[in-house]
């Protein structure tokens, strides 16, 4: 698969969060019946939250990333629950591995990562709102920023298989 453009990050974007709450509540509703099992996994990461101000979203970022995707050519096939599974615990080993690194070989692994992701343009996006979010928020109970930055990266990794 070609990765998603700026453009199609960018258009998906505008389309659900410029746009009526009904429109955007529809685009939310495709998504969860287009790819149920994502939806699912949001959905149960939503319930590890505490704080309900903070729940909601990774629905919206699964719903954005599904969106630029099929902004990007797509087929609307739903992504197998043994897919999303997998693409979660990849990315729980590497959320895991860098925990344990070293700032230089933290720093190493970013700058091989972002050369040789694919899909980098979606998942920077994604990057830049959860940490914008966070830039403006008080500290909270949860520390939700690592749930959201996991789980959008399994939304991409899944959404690209």
């Amino acid at each position: 698969m070609q990765a998603v453009s700026a453009a199609a990050v960018q258009d998906a974007w505008h389309d659900l969060y410029n746009s009526s709450d009904d429109h955007a509540e529809n685009l939310v509703d495709a998504f969860i019946r287009e790819q149920p099992h994502l939806a699912d996994l949001l959905a149960r990461a939503e319930s590890s939250i505490s704080t309900v101000d903070d729940r909601g979203f990774l629905l919206l970022y699964g719903t954005w990333a599904w969106l630029a995707f099929r902004r990007a050519g797509r087929s609307d096939h739903p992504i197998p629950a043994s897919a999303v599974a997998a693409a979660l615990a990849r990315n729980q080993l590497d959320a895991a591995w860098l925990q344990n690194s070293s700032d230089k070989s933290l720093l190493d692994s970013a700058r091989h990562f972002t050369r040789g992701y694919r899909q980098w343009p979606l998942f920077s996006a994604l990057i830049h709102d959860i940490m914008q979010g966070e830039l403006e928020r008080e500290q909270s109970a949860d520390d939700i920023t690592g749930i959201l930055l996991l789980h959008a990266k399994t939304i991409v990794d899944a959404l690209d298989a």
